[in-house]
């Protein structure tokens, strides 16, 4: 015989989905984009 537990289903807070979908869609720079992005800046020296 299988017992269930009593115990409720997890709920997980609005926020920390909200915060795992963003961390999950966010946009990733390569180096290249980034070293060309810096070069292409004004130089402040």
């Amino acid at each position: 015989m299988s017992q269930k537990s009593s115990a409720p289903p997890v709920r997980v807070p609005a926020e920390k989905l909200v915060c795992d979908i963003c961390r999950a869609t966010r946009k990733h720079h390569f180096a290249e984009d980034k070293i060309r992005s810096v070069m292409e800046g004004p130089a402040f020296y």
